[in-house]
């Protein structure tokens, strides 16, 4: 690879390693305002139906159940009834956002994946782009980063991928945060964060995210940005190509944000919806046990 095409495959990888700095959830806990949880006895709450998955055969069926019993018994808690004492303490909650985050372990062993802890970032796409219509720094009452998982394939190609994990004092921050990623303004606002953070005058990135369609609804909650990006070393034309996932999934206010991007490959859509069944599984088990 010329000198100038490692260029533009560096500008890619630092533009996918912004991208995980992106998809943080929240800059500052709130853990001193936090409300202990309910008792153990107090069941915690489901407030939507999962929709089946689209043209996935192999993608399990995570449809839930919810029926309004007739009887109130009571170990069952309505979480609009009294949402704060649905609320883990901060110790639950800390625990709990560090339980769902995937590791190396949840990635095929012998396949060439790699992690290295999180570098500590704490600037995020929200604070960015969602302004006082949904300020984090107010709900978050615990949150924490994952590993980062790379790839590094034949040919300079890399696979990379990380989730970052935040529980949210109230459901309506928890429901806006994946609202909000189909919204335009803050899809071009995003976009426009790729773009403006190169600041190498021999580079070029040009490419959009859009609203992805068709993706699977886990939890209480899911909705993604897809991001194509070409990065173009204007002197010799070499260019490389940066394909970027955002992926929020949400289960009651407990929300984890995955980033995946491949350099130069496809992406593994197989391996990322499996992982997005890890996670959702692991949000329903780390409320439910807690």
């Amino acid at each position: 690879m010329t000198s100038s095409g490692r260029s533009s495959r560096l500008a890619a990888v630092l533009l996918a390693s912004l991208l995980f700095v992106a998809a943080a959830c929240g800059t500052d806990g709130k853990a001193d305002d936090a409300t202990p949880k309910a008792p153990a006895t107090t069941a915690p709450p489901s407030t939507t139906e999962a929709a089946e998955p689209a043209d996935h055969d192999d993608h399990d069926d995570h449809d839930t159940d919810v029926t309004q019993p007739t009887d109130e018994p009571d170990d069952v808690t309505e979480p609009t009834d009294d949402p704060e004492a649905e609320l883990l303490g901060e110790a639950d909650a800390q625990a709990a956002v560090e339980s769902v985050n995937l590791t190396i372990d949840d990635l095929p062993a012998g396949e060439g994946w790699t992690s290295e802890p999180d570098d500590g970032g704490d600037d995020n796409v929200f604070d960015k782009c969602a302004g006082e219509e949904l300020d984090l720094d107010e709900h978050t009452i615990a949150k924490a980063r994952g590993q980062e998982l790379t790839n590094e394939l034949e040919d300079d190609a890399e696979l990379m991928i990380q989730t970052a994990t935040g529980y949210l004092d109230d459901l309506d921050p928890s429901s806006e945060m994946i609202e909000i990623l189909s919204d335009e303004e803050f899809v071009a606002c995003t976009t426009d964060g790729v773009i403006d953070s190169n600041d190498n005058p021999d580079l070029e990135i040009t490419g959009a995210f859009d609203t992805a369609d068709g993706v699977p609804q886990l939890g209480d909650g899911l909705a993604a940005l897809q991001g194509d990006f070409t990065i173009t070393h204007t002197p010799s034309g070499e260019s490389a190509h940066l394909g970027a996932l955002l992926v929020l999934v949400r289960t009651d206010t407990l929300v984890t944000a995955v980033t995946a991007t491949a350099v130069d490959t496809p992406g593994d859509e197989q391996l990322l919806y499996g992982l997005l069944d890890t996670i959702a599984d692991r949000q329903a088990d780390a409320l439910a046990t807690a």
